[in-house]
């Protein structure tokens, strides 16, 4: 009897037109960004403080412009910089190439102690295992007439070269044939070189929890034998990363919890040298934000509308998005892109997503749907917050 009633109940809300709830719990996978702990901002003006709520839906038509979650921006170095003492350079210091040509600045630390070097006042010993004075291995000059002459603040008595191109790549030992007390900073730019150091980082790191970043090296072959990396705030305070090493690539872990400016870009630096001595440096960019909000993983579904769950650590405007995606002919179709922003207080709320029925009907596609690359932001602040890049599947 009990039975039937409840049958007798659901045929009546069907002919009625009455749309039923479906709970659905939004999944998460390794590569998503994703809000462990909440983070409340310091007060600060906001980018945005409109209160009304705006909603949009628009087709895709089959494009997968929207669908797929954006991918890291891979930073690619040739390049590396070590310090030198005044007695390392009096001794000789190794550079390492592997393609002829490489370009070397040799810049001085603080301010310049008696005349600056000169190519004259340099040894340079080539991978034959010939000494050179070091104009004779030189094929272009930067001196401090030419360096002033561009306008750019480079450091005041730096000598700038390139290595002649008939001397071949390999190691070369560079050496000051006059007393030095002045330390240096040696950048090696192995122009020509096929090997290189990559370094993707995320799009953002989230204060108050760990980030991942990949990278390593191509075009030699040789594993990693050591590597290390820090952050550096845009204030230029330096935060320590851990970096572990697997063969030629690395991982990188670290979070922006202990330094002190959050409002600009961060630079994430790694440095890496192989089993054969080859060292590259490679750097990126990349924002922080406050986790002032999250999705907390439930989603109720009427019909065409999504009710996303949020939990919010301060007041402000926040936005959802994500992609509707049916089944057509070839499998897995994008097919309508929506979003919805609205202020919420501190505490739980929820943001609604609908989409246009008209739109999916002319799309042609059929079940199973899915949300797929699923966003929340912080309007008011100018960040993003999570990306879940499957979402969840009905």
């Amino acid at each position: 009897m009990k039975l039937q009633k409840t049958v007798l109940i659901l045929a009546a809300c069907l002919q009625g037109g009455v749309t039923l709830a479906e709970s659905l719990q939004l999944r998460s996978e390794g590569n998503d960004l994703r809000v462990s702990v909440l983070t409340a901002a310091p007060d600060s003006p906001l980018a945005n403080t409109r209160r009304e709520a705006v909603s949009f839906s628009m087709p895709l038509n089959g494009s997968a412009a929207g669908f797929t979650t954006p991918s890291a921006f891979t930073a690619v170095s040739r390049e590396y910089r070590i310090p030198v003492s005044a007695k390392a350079l009096a001794q000789g210091v190794s550079v390492r190439t592997t393609a002829p040509g490489a370009v070397l600045a040799l810049s001085p630390v603080g301010s310049v102690n008696g005349a600056a070097l000169g190519p004259l006042d340099l040894t340079i010993k080539t991978p034959a295992g010939a000494t050179l004075r070091g104009s004779d291995a030189m094929d272009q000059l930067v001196d401090q007439r030419a360096i002033a002459a561009t306008g750019v603040p480079f450091s005041n008595g730096m000598i700038g070269f390139r290595f002649n191109r008939a001397l071949g790549a390999g190691e070369f030992v560079v050496s000051a044939n006059k007393r030095v007390t002045q330390h240096y900073v040696l950048h090696v730019f192995d122009a020509s070189s096929r090997a290189t150091l990559s370094l993707a980082a995320p799009e953002q790191a989230l204060v108050g929890q760990t980030f991942r970043a990949a990278g390593g090296f191509s075009g030699n072959n040789a594993p990693i034998e050591r590597a290390a990396g820090f952050l550096v705030s845009p204030n230029g305070d330096r935060v320590p990363a851990e970096v572990s090493i697997d063969g030629a690539s690395f991982d990188v872990k670290a979070n922006a919890t202990d330094a002190s400016s959050f409002d600009g870009l961060w630079e994430l630096h790694v440095s890496a040298v192989d089993a054969n001595g080859l060292q590259r440096d490679v750097k990126t960019a990349l924002a922080a934000a406050y986790a002032t909000a999250r999705l907390d993983g439930t989603i109720e579904k009427r019909g065409l509308q999504f009710e996303f769950g949020i939990e919010a650590a301060i007041a402000g405007r926040y936005e959802v998005s994500a992609v509707l995606v049916g089944t057509g002919a070839s499998g897995p179709t994008p097919v309508l892109m929506g979003a919805s922003a609205k202020w919420l207080e501190r505490g739980a709320g929820h943001i609604t997503l609908e989409f246009d029925a008209a739109a999916l009907k002319a799309a042609g596609v059929d079940a199973p749907f899915a949300l797929m690359s699923v966003a929340l932001k912080d309007q008011s602040r100018m960040a993003v917050l999570e990306r879940v890049a499957q979402g969840v599947s009905f």
